[in-house]
C-alpha cells in the first residue's frame, strides 16, 4: 500500500516536471515546441519571397494576428523588431530583405513583455540578421 502510493507519487512528479519543462531563451522553447515558434533561415529561403513580411504571411500567418485583450479605444498589434530593434509595426518588415536573415523568432504576449517590457500584449517578432 505504502510502495504503490510512493511509486503513485513518482511517476506524478516526473509526468509533471517533463510536462512543465521548457527550455531555452529568446523565444525559443522546448525542442517539440521550436518549429512554431522560430523560422529558420533554410525555411525562409525554401519560400520564394524577397521580404520578411511575405515569407511569414507563407509559413506563420497567426504570427500577425493580435491575439489577446485589447481595448476599443486604444487596439494592440504584434511588435516587430530587427536584431532587437524596435520597427513601427509589422509592416516594416516588408523592407527587411530575407538575404541577410539568420531566423525569425516569435514570442507571446508574456515572453515579448518579460524581454521587452509592457505594450507587447499581443506578442512580438524578432528577426535576427548577420
Amino acid at each position: 500500500m505504502i510502495r504503490t502510493r510512493w511509486l503513485a507519487a513518482a511517476m506524478f512528479a516526473a509526468f509533471v516536471s517533463a510536462c512543465g519543462a521548457t527550455g531555452g531563451q529568446g523565444g525559443i522553447e522546448a525542442p517539440g515546441a521550436t518549429a512554431r515558434s522560430v523560422l529558420t533561415r533554410e525555411q525562409i529561403m525554401n519560400v520564394s519571397t524577397g521580404n520578411v513580411y511575405d515569407a511569414i504571411v507563407a509559413l506563420r500567418p497567426q504570427w500577425l494576428e493580435p491575439r489577446g485583450m485589447d481595448s476599443f479605444s486604444n487596439p494592440g498589434q504584434v511588435q516587430a523588431y530587427v536584431d532587437n530593434n524596435r520597427l513601427f509595426g509589422v509592416e516594416a518588415l516588408r523592407n527587411v530583405a530575407v538575404l541577410d536573415v539568420v531566423a525569425v523568432e516569435y514570442y507571446d504576449a508574456n515572453q515579448a513583455t518579460a524581454r521587452w517590457g509592457l505594450d507587447h500584449g499581443h506578442g512580438a517578432i524578432n528577426v535576427r540578421t548577420r
